[in-house]
Formats: structure tokens, sequence, C-alpha cells
């Protein structure tokens, strides 16, 4: 973003790189959203299946959450547009979280 003066704003080269296989867990309260990023790490010695592990917290204000929930989605619209995704494996990746009410743990882990 670039602010009322079109001050340009430049990516830090000394900013974190964050690999992640997904969210396992996301919580809320007191107007914050708090989610953690996983990742599934393999066993060194090549003897044991990966285990889950966390790569980082974030912990952000809910409208913040929202929005940036809101640019996720437009981006997956854009990665099926590219067909970097099909709509299908959107569908199915959705029908994975079908929220339970009051609640949206993903089902069926």
């Amino acid at each position: 973003m670039a602010d009322e003066n079109n001050t340009p704003l430049y990516q830090s080269a000394d900013g974190p790189v964050i690999f992640t296989d997904g969210v396992p867990s996301i919580a809320h309260g007191a107007g914050v959203v708090k989610f953690y990023l996983g990742r599934f790490d393999p066993d060194a010695k090549g003897g044991n299946p990966a285990n889950q592990a966390i790569a980082a917290q974030v912990v952000m204000p809910a409208p913040a959450f929202a929005a940036t929930a809101a640019f996720f989605s437009s981006k997956v619209k854009d990665l099926v547009l590219d067909k970097v995704l099909t709509q299908e494996q959107v569908d199915e990746i959705g029908a994975m979280f079908e929220a339970e009410a009051g609640g949206g743990e993903q089902k069926g882990k």
C-alpha cells in the first residue's frame, strides 16, 4: 500500500521468510485473532513420518484478519483464473472447512 502522498512502500529484504503447509489452529477473543502457521518437518534420519510443527504465530486485530481473509479469497479466484488451481480443487478444499454452529474448526481432523 502507498500513503496518501503516493510514497512507494517496498518490502524489506530483512524480513523473515516462513514456509508453511497451512494453518493448524486458530482462536479469537478480545478483538484479536490468533493463528499458527504449521509445517510438516521430515525425520532427519528418514525413518519416520513427517511431524507437524508450528512455524510461527500470528496475532492480529479482528478487522485486519477479516480484510486478510477477503484478500486471500480474491487471490484464490485469481489462481483459478490463471489455472494454477481448478475450481474443483477449491470446492473440495472448501468442503473440508464447513463451519459448525458457532465454530470454524476443520472437520475430519
